[in-house]
């Protein structure tokens, strides 16, 4: 059981603080002591981040792509110890793709789970370490093409609007294109 940080402590010493001895004296009341120990809990409740899935969510411009995520099963993906990296659409790239290849996408859960498994990665990639790569392997299998052009980062074709969004779980760069895999692309067209 940890006891709260001492004067000068943050939260993100609670923890450590539960190896030191409790100072309690013999005979005092365990109340305050508990009381303390929740407090400090809360306190790192609060310094928790939330993993790529609520931290998409909570953005409110990720909401096509955590549906399609969803009904494909990479939800679960999403919100797992990682770490990830996620190049996710906003509504607005998802709204550039055709009324019929949306409907094609929707009705065939192959292409679904090739479509939305191309836009994670395994491991934490950050802008900078972005930079460094020509390609990266997704969780789909098919490899993404990484370039800067003009200062901007791009992956296959798709600027990424807004990097690094960090999360517990990894790391979102928003993306203003949908990226879609030739593996996904051959089922949609037969």
């Amino acid at each position: 059981m940890g006891v709260p940080p001492l004067a000068g402590e943050t939260s993100s010493t609670c923890a450590a603080s539960a190896h030191r001895p409790s100072r309690a004296k013999k005979g005092d009341s365990e109340e305050p002591a508990k009381r303390s120990n929740q407090a400090c809990q809360s306190h790192v409740e609060l310094d928790t981040m939330a993993n790529i899935l609520e931290t998409a969510a909570a953005a409110g411009t990720f909401t096509h792509f955590l549906e399609h995520a969803k009904l494909a099963g990479l939800d679960v993906a999403l919100s797992s110890t990682g770490p990830i990296t996620v190049f996710a659409p906003t509504d607005e790239a998802v709204a550039k793709l055709s009324p019929q290849t949306q409907l094609a996408v929707g009705a065939n859960v192959l292409a679904l789970n090739a479509i939305v498994g191309y836009h994670i990665l395994e491991g934490k990639y950050t802008s900078v370490d972005l930079e460094g790569l020509s390609t990266a392997t997704t969780v789909q299998g098919e490899d993404v093409k990484i370039r800067v052009d003009g200062g901007r980062i791009k992956v296959d074709g798709a600027h990424i609007t807004k990097a690094d969004i960090a999360a517990d779980n990894g790391v979102i760069h928003a993306i203003d294109t949908v990226l879609v895999p030739e593996a996904a692309a051959l089922v949609l067209q037969s």
